[in-house]
């Protein structure tokens, strides 16, 4: 059974990528690179990495605050690479046209989208901020049901 399972995985997961192998050519790709500018996704993506880092330095108490900051700036570099761009347009591009990928560019050039492209990365930590509390509630309110079923929790 678990063999079945495991070819029907491998089968789906090639089916759907022949199926979705599209790529963005050289246009899609610079329309793009303007969208994720003008909606400061750069910015959003910056904030992820610090995130990363203090959840890792946890583990590593040992690391000197100097090789983080270097490893740190290493990799905010690596996510705002053309490689990263061409990454993203090769998803956006089974999800949105051309035509509409210059619709949402010509939006955020006007007022109302720079006001949320310039308001989008507090947001997004905003949002994860709260995603961890909410996430947080959610996991004690399971281990109450667990405990208040009669099983034991681990922690």
């Amino acid at each position: 059974m678990k063999k079945f399972f495991w070819v029907a995985v491998v089968a789906a997961f090639f089916s759907n990528f022949s199926v979705s192998a599209q790529t963005a050519d050289d246009e899609y790709r610079s329309l793009v690179k303007e969208y994720l500018q003008l909606t400061n996704a750069d910015k959003t993506l910056s904030l992820i990495v610090p995130q990363m880092f203090e959840s890792v330095k946890k583990l590593s108490p040992d690391v000197p605050e100097e090789w983080w900051q270097k490893a740190e700036d290493k990799l905010v570099v690596k996510f705002q690479t053309d490689k990263i761009t061409a990454g993203i347009a090769d998803v956006y591009v089974k999800y949105l046209s051309k035509q509409e990928l210059k619709d949402a560019v010509a939006f955020f050039k006007t007022p109302s989208g720079k006001k949320i492209a310039e308001s989008t990365p507090a947001i997004s930590q905003d949002c994860m901020k709260w995603g961890q509390t909410i996430g947080m509630e959610v996991a004690m309110e399971i281990i109450k049901e667990i405990r208040e079923s009669g099983y034991k929790v681990n922690m």
